[in-house]
């Protein structure tokens, strides 16, 4: 049935041919027999003849193979039927694949357009979170800041005097260090209780260290590495770090008298041996390395 439909669409279609061969044999005669019955002959009399003349054998060429093709579907040949077929259903596969590779670089196009257009959304969107975050968070850290300090207990305050600059303790996040000269070569140590657990802070070049003391045990909680060793830098105009100075331990005597005094052989006026006692206006800073 269905080939029965191709046969009669393509004869239908050879006949449409030939009428419109016959259609421009017939002008192409009617040109011929004008311009020749014409009394001047000009060069674009002339001209025109000749393409007359060529149109008038290629519709006569072209209609005598239309009428091949018919007598040879009226013999039962349709080979030129199902070539005309094939033909048409490679052109349609064609333009298929066409259509599909245009609609799949459109679709990636659009996908590749969405993704630029998200990740430029994304990032003016986090540009104006971080922008929005600069304007309030100074104000926020400087709050808290301000409240760690109206906080601080009494104790601490009064430890801080004696305690040496790279001692400290941690206070609601806030680090509070003492007023005492830093003693060198020392790592940062700040103290930090939480829930009853005193927290010990330690801080080196490369790394902070953080302890545990529980019922008297120190125990290492975590260390964390620093990518790069940090340096304090000197800032502009700035002068170097005065350390406390260590004290020598020359065994308990003194350099001068041996350890006795001048006067009355190491005794005192009632005859009591006069201790070296320090002078309370000259202690030392209080040492808290035993608390590490």
């Amino acid at each position: 049935m269905k080939m029965n439909k191709e046969m009669i669409s393509f004869k239908n279609r050879i006949k449409v041919n030939i009428k419109t061969q016959e259609a421009v044999k017939n002008r192409a005669i009617a040109t011929i027999r004008r311009f020749k019955t014409s009394e001047g002959v000009t060069v674009a009399n002339k001209v025109a003849t000749e393409r007359a003349e060529k149109q008038l054998s290629d519709a006569e060429e072209k209609i005598n193979s239309y009428n091949d093709s018919l007598e040879r579907i009226s013999r039962g040949d349709l080979s030129e039927l199902h070539e005309l077929l094939q033909k048409s259903e490679n052109l349609t596969r064609e333009n298929r694949e066409h259509e599909s590779d245009l609609a799949h670089k459109k679709a990636k196009s659009q996908a590749a357009s969405q993704k630029l257009k998200d990740a430029t959304y994304k990032k003016l969107r986090k540009e104006r979170r971080s922008h929005n975050w600069d304007k309030k968070k100074h104000r926020i850290y400087y709050n808290k800041y301000l409240k760690a300090v109206d906080t601080l207990p009494d104790y601490m305050k009064e430890n801080l005097k004696t305690m040496p600059n790279n001692k400290g303790y941690r206070w609601r996040g806030v680090g509070f260090y003492g007023h005492q000269k830093p003693i060198k070569d020392e790592p940062l140590i700040l103290f930090e209780k939480q829930r009853g657990v005193l927290k010990i802070w330690k801080f080196y070049p490369d790394r902070h260290e953080i302890y545990k003391k529980i019922d008297g045990t120190t125990t290492l909680d975590e260390t964390v590495y620093r990518k790069k060793e940090f340096k304090f830098p000197m800032p502009p105009g700035g002068k170097p770090i005065e350390y406390e100075t260590p004290q020598r331990n020359n065994g308990g005597r003194n350099r001068n008298n041996g350890g006795r005094n001048r006067n009355n052989g190491g005794r005192n006026r009632n005859g009591r041996h006069n201790s070296r006692r320090r002078n309370r206006s000259n202690s030392k800073p209080r040492n808290l390395s035993s608390w590490s």
